[in-house]
């Protein structure tokens, strides 16, 4: 199938897949996704945090077969051998163009939670007047009503018919591939159509009136914001990596939401898309990342420099109220919730990339001498507070004789297959807590508190982990973790304040190649000379690197290595799959390290990603990961920090020059 990609200065058309998903900026996305379920269109209800379906297709009948997908950012246009449509959702509307489309269109629905899969206790009830359609839906367990009102069609004729659907892309994942959904009426557009969804009649029909009128006002606005915040990358001389980093601003910015949560306003961004429609710490974090360097010297599409100017202010705002969050979120034991606002596993990572972010943001700032425009006196002086506060509270919870432990599954690999859950004291967390050093010293600087302590304690703990990860002979390899003796490793329960009351003095050395020291070095550069870091690179590359472009996450010859993704059954989500943000971000470490030497490795990284935002995964976003063995994408398929660590890699190596 054709993909076109269609920016404000240049198009391209490549070979792809038809998968495509474009959200509303509320928390609801519309996905053109045939072989899975998550394809149609989805709402979130923020009051319990529920993401429900809606719409499973809309399908024009006598258009013949869907040849190709045109992106224009502001909608999805799918174009048929005789005709073409164009959808996009907007608060709790969907928007659908029938311009070209004749004859008849199916509406299939299927109204339930994401996560449900009963296929009992569900009826639809059909009303038309001259005005709307009224479709009533009942979820008889829960004795609730919803509403679809449909306006803009005409010769409708009730179907009335449910049918069994099998995906093979969830089966694929083993996830639950088997429903039914529900082919409710075929329908004739005039051109403009609106599905408005409500809990009444009322609010169903009043939205659906309110979006039909202003339809192409609506539209125009969707289309012009999306200009505006598109980023133009002038200085990459690549087509296809220019688009592909152009795509994952856009990306970023559709998987960046405002939620109405416990009558407040909350920005946030998913983790990722069809699935991960929540607010991880540690992606959301991760991500941040991209968004800081969107403000730095990219140029927006806007030739005025007043909307440049508001998109960039915006940004940063949008920034300072996302680490607000995070830091007023931290937990009395020096932690973050892994999930806003519902909790989930632990994250003893969050933290430390709460530090990295404060740190960048301050010194883009700085950089742009606008640092007390955005910050106040007082917000710094909460800001090193609370770290302060939480680094303290760390040490006396998981930390011992300077390093910093974690359970199973509480680092970024939190999951289990046959071992148990990496626990202990891994390389990336020790970073991890350097870098919340220098946020912390540099905040010091700015409130005008002495910084010898910190710094101290900073040297300190750098001393203990070359100590702790370098083996003797430094023959390039640093160790991923290291664990007590004493720990019966059949006790994954054990968590880090455990891990913490057991004997330090003799470690057991895990020596397992995986890429987490890419992350330490990115995180915290100053732990090894850009000498010892070539030699960690070269060693651990030899046994990690994928000749298409990407990392294993654990080395190819260890029994624990799956060649192809698996899945939900987590046999392969740590120990094989690539995962395309910490290819980014490794690339990021090896351009700081040695730009020259690694010149291939990074170049490599990039055309990976490149094809995977292109032509792989859905149109224009990121893949969560791929097979090690051959590139795909797999996992979700709209992943923030796959987008983000890409837009950061680009800038990297657009303010080199090259």
């Amino acid at each position: 199938m054709k993909r076109r990609y269609i920016f404000p200065k240049h198009q391209i058309d490549l070979e792809g897949n038809e998968n495509a998903l474009i959200t509303n900026h509320y928390g609801g996305y519309f996905s053109i996704l045939p072989n899975s379920n998550y394809g149609g269109w989805y709402l979130l209800q923020t009051k319990d945090w529920k993401f429900n379906k809606i719409i499973d297709s809309i399908t024009p009948l006598e258009s013949g077969k869907q040849i190709s997908n045109i992106q224009q950012f502001f909608s999805l246009r799918r174009v048929f051998d005789t005709a073409e449509d164009t959808i996009f959702p907007y608060n709790n509307t969907l928007f659908y163009n029938a311009q070209n489309i004749t004859g008849k269109i199916l509406l299939t629905l299927d109204n339930r939670e994401a996560y449900e899969q009963s296929q009992l206790g569900r009826s639809y009830k059909i009303t038309q007047d001259e005005n709307y359609v009224l479709i009533e839906f009942t979820n008889e367990p829960k004795n609730q009503k919803s509403y679809l009102a449909i306006k803009g069609i005409s010769k409708v004729e009730e179907k009335n018919q449910w049918k069994e659907k099998n995906y093979s892309e969830d089966q694929k994942r083993n996830a639950h591939s088997n429903y039914w959904v529900y082919d409710s009426i075929t329908f004739e557009a005039k051109s403009n159509v609106v599905f408005s969804y409500g809990e009444t009649p009322t609010t169903a029909k009043t939205r659906a009136d309110i979006a039909f009128f202003h339809f192409d006002e609506i539209l125009n606005y969707k289309h012009q914001t999306a200009l505006n915040q598109l980023a133009q990358f002038k200085k990459i001389r690549d087509k296809n990596i220019k688009s592909a980093a152009i795509c994952a601003t856009w990306s970023l910015n559709n998987l960046t939401n405002t939620f109405e949560f416990e009558h407040k306003q909350l920005i946030g961004i998913y983790a990722g898309l069809p699935w991960f429609f929540h607010l991880w710490s540690r992606d959301e974090l991760i991500s941040l990342g991209g968004l800081i360097k969107l403000t730095d010297n990219i140029d927006f599409h806007s030739t005025k420099a007043i909307l440049l100017e508001e998109e960039n202010h915006r940004l940063k705002k949008l920034i300072k109220q996302i680490l607000c969050r995070h830091i007023n979120s931290i937990t009395s034991d020096g932690t973050l919730p892994n999930i806003y606002p519902t909790g989930g596993l632990n994250s003893k990572d969050a933290l430390g990339w709460l530090g990295k972010r404060v740190y960048d943001f301050i010194s883009q700032l700085q950089k742009e001498k606008i640092l007390f425009e955005i910050l106040t006196d007082d917000d710094l002086r909460i800001w090193f507070d609370k770290l302060n506060q939480a680094l303290k509270n760390a040490k006396e919870n998981y930390g011992q004789q300077g390093l910093f432990a974690n359970g199973s599954c509480e680092t970024w690999m939190d999951t289990i297959h046959e071992d148990e859950g990496r626990f202990g004291y891994s390389i990336e967390i020790q970073a991890l807590f350097v870098t919340l050093y220098d946020s912390l010293i540099v905040l010091s600087k700015l409130i005008n508190l002495e910084t010898k302590t910190l710094q101290k304690e900073k040297e300190n703990l750098i001393k203990k982990i070359r100590e702790t990860f370098i083996d003797e002979k430094f023959e390039g390899l640093i160790l991923d973790r290291v664990y007590p003796l004493d720990l019966n490793i059949n006790l994954i329960s054990k968590t880090s304040q455990e891990i913490t009351k057991l004997n330090l003095q003799n470690l057991r050395k895990d020596k397992t190649y995986r890429p987490n020291i890419f992350l330490a070095c990115y995180l915290a550069q100053e732990i090894l000379t850009k000498k010892e870091w070539e030699k960690v690179f070269d060693t651990h590359l030899e046994k990690l690197y994928l000749p298409w472009g990407g990392l294993a996450s654990i080395d190819q010859t260890h029994t624990l290595f799956n060649p192809t993704y698996t899945g939900q059954n987590n046999k392969s989500y740590h120990r094989g799959d690539s995962w395309y943000f910490l290819n980014n971000l490794s690339a990021i470490a090896m351009q700081k390290i040695n730009a020259k030497k690694y010149q291939e490795k990074i170049k490599s990284i990039i055309n990976a990603s490149t094809k995977d935002i292109l032509q792989n995964g859905f149109a224009g976003h990121a893949s969560e990961l791929s097979s090690a063995q051959i590139q795909d994408a797999s996992g979700t398929g709209a992943q923030a920090w796959s987008a983000a660590t890409f837009v950061e890699l680009i800038e990297e190596k657009q303010n080199k020059g090259e």
